[in-house]
C-alpha cells in the first residue's frame, strides 16, 4: 500500500545509503580529527581517510588523485569554478556561455557575474532538452572565456553532449566547466577518455612530439601518436576536424619545398655542431645533399670566417668547391660533435586515425614558402573546414635568398580530408611581406581575418 507523503526529488537530496553511513560513522565518533592538522595522530588518520576518498573519486571518473578538490557541496564548487575563471581570465575577456536549464547554482552565479559587468549568453534548448551545438559555436566570441553546461539535468535527466561541447571549446581555446553532480555514479564519466595527448610540440630540427600527463609528469609518447615521425623545420601547429570524423586532426607548418635545400628520408639536411677549433664557442655547419653527397651550405668565406684554421686546408675557392663535410671535419671532430637532421620540409596535415597521426600532403602551393601562420575555418561557407596559410621569409643568407611566394594560401576542404588550392583571383588574397600570425575577429555581424605582417600594418579581409 502506498505510504504518503511521496518524495520525488532524490536527485536534489537523497537519503543516505546505509553502507555510506556505516563507512562514515567512525569518522563522526572515533576518528574525528581535522585532516589539515598534521602535527598529531588524529589529523593523520583523518588525512589518510580523505586521501583514500580522493583516490576512489579519481578512479570513478578516470582522473588523477591530485586533480580532485573537495568542497562543501556542488553549489560551492560551481561558484568557485565560475567566479574563479571570471577573475583569472579577466585580461582575455568577460563572456560566459551557459544554458537556460542550468541548476540555480550556475544560473545565479552567472547573474552575479552580469552585475559585475560580465556578459552571459543563455543558450535555449530543443524540445528534447539538448542544446544546439551549432548555436553554441556561433555564440563563441573572442572574449569568451568559459562554457558552463551541466552534464545531466537534475529535473529532466537530459544528458548533454559534453564530449562534443569540449571539442568545440578546445577548437576555440575556451575553457569548459560541467556540473556533473547528477551524472557521476549513475552513468560512466571519464574525464580523460578522449585519448588526445596533453601536449604537442614542434620546432626546428625536431620531430613533432607528444607528451602525456601521467601522474602530474609529462611522459614522451611520440612513438605512440606519431609512428611516422618526420623531422623538419616546423614553425606552428593548428588543430581542427579536417576529415569529418569528429576528432581533432593537425596542420603542421614547415619550411616548404621552394628553396635550394632539398631533403628526404635518405638525404636529410644536417646541422653538425661542436667546438671544433676549441676556442670556447660552437661552430655550426649546415649541410645538404647534392648528387648523393653531403656538402656544407656555407661558402668558403663564411666557413673560414667561422673557423680560421680551415684557410690552410682550403686556400682557394677551387680547393673548397667539391669539399664534403667529411673533408671539412676530421673523423675525430665528427665524433666529438653533435648532429641534428631534418628529413621533411613539407607543410602537411596529420590525420587522427584512432589516436595515431598519419601525415598527408597538401597542394603544392602550401609549400611555396615557409609557413608561420595557420588559421582553420569555413572560409567559403560550405560547412567544411578550410586551411589558410601565411608565411614568407626575407632575412636569409644571399645564397638562399628571399622566399616570399606566399600571398595568403587558401586551401578549401571537402570535409573528408581532401584540399584544393583556391587561386588568388578567386580568394582575393594578396598579402605581401612576412606573415607571423592570422586571427579571426567578428566585425559588424561579419567575420574578419587579420594577417600580422612584420614591419607593416596588418592585412585585413572579410569573409
Amino acid at each position: 500500500m502506498l505510504k504518503l507523503p511521496v518524495y520525488l526529488d532524490n536527485n536534489a537530496t537523497t537519503q543516505m545509503d546505509p553502507k555510506v553511513l556505516e563507512a562514515m560513522l567512525p569518522y563522526f565518533i572515533e576518528h574525528f580529527g581535522n585532516a589539515a592538522s598534521r602535527s598529531h595522530s588524529f589529523g593523520w588518520q583523518a588525512e589518510e581517510a580523505v586521501d583514500s576518498a580522493r583516490e576512489q573519486v579519481a578512479k570513478l571518473i578516470g582522473a588523477e588523485a591530485q586533480e580532485i578538490i573537495f568542497t562543501s557541496g556542488a553549489t560551492e564548487g560551481d561558484n568557485l569554478a565560475i567566479k574563479g575563471v571570471y577573475e583569472m581570465y579577466a585580461g582575455k575577456g568577460n563572456h560566459i556561455i551557459t544554458c537556460v536549464t542550468e541548476h540555480k547554482a550556475i544560473s545565479d552565479t552567472c547573474k552575479h557575474i552580469e552585475k559585475l559587468g560580465g556578459e552571459v549568453t543563455y543558450l535555449k534548448v530543443h524540445p528534447d532538452g539538448l542544446i544546439d551545438l551549432k548555436e553554441l559555436e556561433a555564440a563563441i566570441k573572442p572574449t569568451t572565456i568559459l562554457i558552463a553546461i551541466m552534464y545531466a539535468n537534475n529535473e529532466t535527466g537530459v544528458i548533454q553532449p559534453v564530449k562534443e561541447i569540449s571539442t568545440i571549446a578546445k577548437k576555440h581555446g575556451v575553457l569548459v566547466f560541467s556540473d556533473a553532480v547528477q551524472a557521476v555514479g549513475k552513468i560512466p564519466v571519464d574525464v580523460n577518455k578522449d585519448g588526445k595527448p596533453d601536449l604537442v610540440v614542434c620546432g626546428e630540427w625536431m620531430k613533432i612530439s607528444c607528451f602525456e600527463n601521467k601522474n602530474g609528469q609529462l611522459v614522451d609518447a611520440t612513438q605512440k601518436y606519431f609512428p611516422t615521425a618526420l623531422s623538419g623545420w616546423w614553425n606552428r601547429l593548428a588543430s581542427a576536424d579536417l576529415d569529418g570524423d569528429g576528432d581533432l586532426d593537425l596542420v603542421a607548418a614547415n619550411w616548404g619545398t621552394n628553396s635550394q635545400i632539398k631533403v628526404s628520408n635518405t638525404e636529410p639536411a644536417a646541422l653538425y655542431y661542436g667546438d671544433f677549433d676549441k676556442n670556447g664557442s660552437l661552430d655550426p655547419f649546415l649541410c645538404q645533399y647534392i648528387q648523393g653527397k653531403s656538402f656544407p651550405v656555407a661558402s668558403r668565406d663564411e666557413l673560414t670566417d667561422q673557423m680560421v684554421s680551415l684557410r690552410q686546408r682550403f686556400p682557394t675557392y677551387d680547393s673548397y668547391s667539391e669539399a664534403t663535410i667529411n673533408d671539412v671535419l676530421s673523423p675525430e671532430q665528427l665524433q666529438l660533435g653533435k648532429v641534428l637532421k631534418a628529413d621533411s620540409f613539407e607543410t602537411s596535415w596529420f590525420e587522427n586515425k584512432n589516436g595515431t597521426f598519419i601525415p598527408h600532403s597538401l597542394p603544392m602551393q602550401a609549400n611555396y614558402a615557409p609557413v608561420y601562420a595557420i588559421a582553420i575555418a569555413d572560409y567559403n561557407h560550405d560547412g567544411k573546414n578550410d586551411i589558410l596559410l601565411g608565411g614568407n621569409i626575407e632575412k636569409t643568407r644571399i645564397k638562399i635568398g628571399k622566399i616570399d611566394a606566399n600571398y595568403g594560401v587558401l586551401l578549401t576542404g571537402d570535409g573528408k580530408g581532401n584540399f584544393n588550392y583556391m587561386p588568388q583571383l578567386s580568394s582575393g588574397l594578396n598579402v605581401n611581406g612576412c606573415v607571423k600570425d592570422i586571427i579571426s575577429l567578428p566585425f559588424n555581424g561579419k567575420k574578419r581575418i587579420l594577417f600580422s605582417v612584420n614591419n607593416q600594418l596588418p592585412a585585413v579581409y572579410n569573409y
